[in-house]
């Protein structure tokens, strides 16, 4: 259960580098990946209407509402910068619902695979 508002955190096994598609989630959500925690600790406090100081900071940072919980991602790709590099993401969901559960998928192909 995620409060009305409340963003959680959480450190995904993925691709070292993959090609983005689609992002679903359950509910209306901002949702970002890092490729890094660093990078997502850093830019925690930004607001989703404003622009990214360094675009490299943060690989995605998509808002869904109640009629659009899918995104087609053109163009979108992910590459983990952790040194050594590993097969992990850094997600951020922010829910913009109710209070409930937030589901995320996302839909890419491993470019290392």
């Amino acid at each position: 259960m995620l409060a009305a508002g409340a963003v959680e955190t959480q450190d995904i096994d993925f691709v070292k580098t993959g090609k983005l598609y689609k992002l679903t989630t359950t509910q209306a959500a901002r949702v970002r990946l890092y490729s890094t925690a660093a990078r997502r600790s850093t830019d925690a406090a930004r607001p989703s209407t404003q622009k990214l100081t360094d675009p490299s900071d943060c690989e995605l940072d998509v808002v869904t509402d109640a009629a659009h919980l899918s995104f087609a991602l053109k163009e979108a790709t992910f590459s983990n910068q952790d040194d050594p590099v590993t097969g992990k993401a850094y997600l951020s969901v922010t829910n913009l619902g109710a209070s409930a559960a937030v589901g995320v998928t996302v839909v890419f192909t491993d470019l290392e695979s």
